[in-house]
């Protein structure tokens, strides 16, 4: 959220593409902690005589169960896709193609209308079947349970999160040592390294996902009390790694935070190179330097 606040109060600095799909990926993250939160944290400590139980009957073979189904594997598709198009993103900027003519700008809005339209086409049946949330003896929690298989949701899931993991590493890994190779070094190309580097790491923790999603599929729910114990991890750690690498490789975001965590009165920003530079040029050519 102080991502949103930096934005909305120094839009010139960080008003870029990049740190608006940053800005898309954090209420995504914020949705998938909150939908994963009732559905595999309070599901382990709710019991089955506990006070959460009223809650999960209550919302039994209900329209919200049905909901809190479907959001489990839209934004799996959501989260992979808006990483693989930040790594895109990185790719025109460093390469400078031209965004402005109409045959990019078609091509993108017909990619941008597929990412947010398919995903919901692929997990719409999640919405026409009942959903039920029962209690499991074996791993003593409820489970939220729809009439669409596990292998049905993940037979495009699992195939489209391994495609698009390894196409970011791909892109990243590229242009990591197309960056690292060019024979001019200054402070640009270095934060152009640090933003790969992050979307580098933020894909291969991804892989993570992919494994035990495949896992919990092939494996026949042989070892299921194992997976239901290290799920909620690996969910809370997709979600919630690309905050503290954000918070790690830029300098100007973590002085915003603090400042606005600490409450200080005026936020130093630091402005980018290429801003120095042209005031730089203005002030030489006015006769002020």
């Amino acid at each position: 959220m102080q991502l949103w606040f930096i934005l909305s109060n120094a839009g010139k600095v960080y008003g870029t593409m990049y740190y608006y799909l940053r800005a898309v990926d954090i209420v995504v993250n914020l949705i998938t902690i909150a939908n994963g939160f009732i559905m595999m944290k309070l599901t382990r400590i709710a019991g089955h005589e506990g006070l959460l139980v009223s809650f999960y009957d209550m919302i039994d073979a209900t329209f919200a169960c049905r909901i809190f189904i479907m959001l489990s594997y839209l934004l799996a598709y959501y989260q992979y896709i808006i990483v693989f198009i930040i790594s895109v993103n990185r790719v025109v900027v460093l390469f400078q193609w031209k965004s402005s003519g109409k045959p990019f700008q078609i091509s993108m809005f017909v990619f941008g209308l597929a990412s947010i339209s398919v995903p919901i086409v692929l997990t719409w049946g999640h919405l026409n079947v009942p959903g039920y949330v029962t209690f499991n003896e074996l791993t003593q929690r409820w489970d939220f349970i729809g009439e669409v298989t596990l292998k049905e949701s993940f037979m495009f899931l699992n195939y489209f999160m391994t495609v698009f993991s390894v196409l970011s590493l791909v892109i990243n890994s590229v242009l990591l040592k197309f960056i690292c190779c060019a024979a001019q070094f200054n402070k640009k190309k270095q934060v152009e390294i640090h933003l790969i580097v992050f979307t580098f790491i933020e894909a291969f923790v991804q892989c993570a996902g992919v494994a035990i999603s495949f896992a919990r599929v092939f494996d026949e729910d042989q070892h299921l009390a194992d997976y239901a114990f290290y799920l909620p991890y690996v969910s809370d750690a997709l979600s919630m790694h690309q905050a503290v690498l954000l918070f790690c490789f830029s300098v100007n975001l973590r002085r915003q935070i603090l400042g606005a965590i600490l409450c200080r009165k005026k936020n130093l920003v630091i402005e980018p190179a290429h801003y120095q530079a042209n005031r730089a040029r203005f002030m030489k050519v006015t006769g002020f330097c």
